[in-house]
């Protein structure tokens, strides 16, 4: 689902009061307005760590030994992290490096992780950060990255026990992105990990086109918990919908189609140049449309003469000229594409909408976001609804 289209089902979502204002005006009242005056908010750390390799194979003309990874040491009180990699070649011959973590306490080895081979220096992020109050040691984080068609990393941390006696390993679980790190996002000293909520991916749109809320997780005793709807996050919730709100659209899928799709189609398709010329304003639109919507928030937060109705009204102008947007693309430019873009000019495409980076990675939704999916998947038809629910139905 394309972000600033949350809108419709917030409102749907809104309890209507029994004696008070239209439900729109509390909708809004509620949950955007709140959302769009939001402040940014930045995690903080200061853990010491190591994030090495971009995974680049060595330049051929280098020598040998130039390029190589290095090993590196961290350490935090008594805890202690090692990173170093083994070698080996692959069938082809080529050189390639294993990253190796080894952990300790107390100079003791408490636990030895290895990520997966790669050319050059392979990513890999090393932490020492406190994730559970409830033992007296800081925990190690290891992130290796493990490729795939989203770049994804598998995320471990070496935890002990309440006195630090005993130590175990705990597999967080892997992520679409490059390795992770924890970060302190409500400033309580306690580091937790910010990822996206994969149930919304494909859900509703390709994966380049998805945008999902965060999902905070950390580790305590001994086990993944989640902690995305503790009420010490909602500052840093109503910061990503804002995001979500304004950037998506006009930030990261626009400028994709202007710059890429539009002109691979143009060359390959002269009968398409009116339709992308009206697209194109299109795009133009929509960052006035979205202030537009701002003023009338303000206006309507401030108790201004007509607020309501000019809030409803932007709101309803915005609705329609997104979707009015949206059925143009697929039912007319989609189809014009499939026949006319090469296998060349598809790569390019697939590659540009790719690349997008998700505004989930540092921000996240509100934390009554769970009461918004809940509300979504209610009106949302079978089987889809079941898919969205992630289990069958019941007889």
């Amino acid at each position: 689902m394309r972000p600033f289209l949350l809108l419709p089902f917030i409102l749907l979502c809104q309890p209507a009061a029994a004696d008070a204002a239209p439900s729109l005006a509390e909708a809004i009242k509620q949950a955007d307005a709140k959302y769009l005056q939001a402040p940014d908010v930045a995690g903080k750390d200061d853990t010491p760590k190591i994030e090495a390799g971009s995974g680049e194979d060595d330049d051929e003309d280098d020598d040998e030994d130039e390029g190589d990874p290095v090993p590196q040491e961290i350490s935090l009180g008594t805890v202690r992290a090692v990173l170093s990699y083994t070698e080996e070649k692959n069938e082809d011959g080529d050189t390639m490096h294993a990253p190796v973590v080894v952990a300790f306490a107390n100079d003791k080895e408490i636990a030895k992780l290895t990520g997966e081979p790669g050319f050059g220096v392979p990513p890999v992020s090393v932490q020492i950060a406190e994730l559970d109050p409830g033992n007296s040691q800081p925990e190690v984080v290891v992130s290796f990255y493990t490729g795939g068609a989203h770049c994804c990393s598998s995320t471990s941390v070496i935890t002990s026990n309440k006195d630090g006696t005993a130590w175990q390993t705990v597999d967080v679980g892997e992520f679409d992105g490059g390795p992770m790190l924890a970060t302190d996002l409500n400033g309580d000293g306690r580091y937790e990990f910010s990822t996206r909520d994969n149930a919304f991916l494909y859900a509703f749109a390709c994966y380049a086109c998805s945008a999902a809320p965060l999902e905070l997780l950390t580790v305590e005793n001994g086990a993944v918990k989640n902690i995305t709807t503790d009420a010490s996050f909602k500052p840093a919730h109503a910061a990503f919908l804002k995001g979500m709100i304004e950037n998506v659209p006009d930030h990261l899928h626009h400028p994709k189609e202007d710059q890429v799709l539009f002109p691979a189609l143009m060359r390959n398709s002269p009968e398409a140049l009116q339709l992308i010329d009206r697209l194109e304003r299109d795009h133009a639109r929509g960052e006035p449309m979205i202030a537009a919507l701002r003023g009338a928030f303000d206006a309507f937060s401030v108790g201004a003469a007509n607020g309501l109705n000019r809030l409803a009204t932007a709101v309803d102008d915005f609705a329609e000229f997104y979707w009015d947007h949206m059925r143009t693309e697929e039912k007319q430019l989609l189809p014009l594409a499939l026949v006319h873009l090469t296998v060349d000019d598809w790569q390019q495409v697939a590659s540009a909408f790719g690349d997008n980076t998700d505004p989930l990675f540092g921000a996240a939704l509100a934390d009554d976001y769970r009461e918004l999916y809940r509300c979504i998947i209610e009106l949302t038809p079978a089987p889809l609804k079941y898919y969205l629910e992630g289990a069958a139905p019941t007889t």
